[in-house]
């Protein structure tokens, strides 16, 4: 049977669905194969052997509430679900702009084939990195983290990111894994009233105005920290 429209992956990521509604969804389910030639170079069909069996996952959202709503998940950690089929948030975007409803993009990943022996169950650590994050999106822009005023803003891009190493058993199982080196990075563009003091924890990359004869002119905000928990 065809099928039309997105995957719903919220609530296998956690999410509640009442004020959002799934754009685009993607599971890229892959493994890995180990193997063996003969002495003249052929391939021997019995000697094959499948390893690292993961999925790698994207949710893009839009919010359908424009009065706005919040939306929690964590970066890192152990993962959302049962262990042995948990789903480790490894990064995201937020977006807003103006004159349209919040977007909220999420990237994944899941092991499918794990190694549970000797009273040891497959599992990511919730160490260094598990950080929950916690959102506020809506029709606009509903808050600003750069230090600009908010009347001002005209868009917002704020996203993160972990590193993520997973180890394996002596057969090439998924054994355990953790999250680190948690990054986040945050643009805000305004209509320009002036320079901007970026605050704590947020440490300012640029701050680039542009001028033209055909408009206001504009400010743009870059920075990055490491973390806002």
């Amino acid at each position: 049977m065809y099928i039309f429209g997105a995957e719903d992956l919220m609530t296998a990521l956690g999410l509640t669905a009442a004020d959002w509604e799934i754009q685009s969804a993607d599971t890229d389910r892959q493994q890995d194969w180990a193997g063996t030639e003969s002495n003249v170079g052929a391939h021997i069909a019995a000697a094959e052997v499948s390893h690292n069996d993961r999925s790698d996952i994207s949710v893009e959202l839009k919010l359908k509430n424009p009065a706005g709503s919040s939306v929690a998940f964590t970066l890192g950690g152990i993962g959302t679900g049962a262990a042995t089929e948990a789903i480790v948030v490894t990064a995201y975007t937020a977006k807003e702009v103006y004159n349209d409803n919040g977007t909220l993009s999420l990237t994944a990943h899941r092991h499918e084939t794990v190694e549970d022996v000797d009273g040891h169950v497959a599992a990511h650590m919730a160490t260094p990195v598990s950080q929950a994050v916690a959102l506020e999106l809506g029709f606009g822009i509903t808050e600003v983290l750069l230090g600009g005023a908010l009347k001002n803003c005209q868009s917002k891009e704020v996203s993160a990111s972990v590193k993520h190493d997973d180890k394996f058993s002596n057969r090439g199982r998924f054994l355990t894994g953790n999250s680190t080196g948690l990054r986040y990075e945050c643009t805000e563009e305004y209509v320009d009233e002036g320079a901007i003091t970026v605050p704590a924890p947020w440490k300012q990359d640029s701050q680039p105005k542009k001028t033209s004869k055909d408009g206001l002119v504009t400010r743009s905000v870059k920075a990055h920290a490491f973390s806002l928990a």
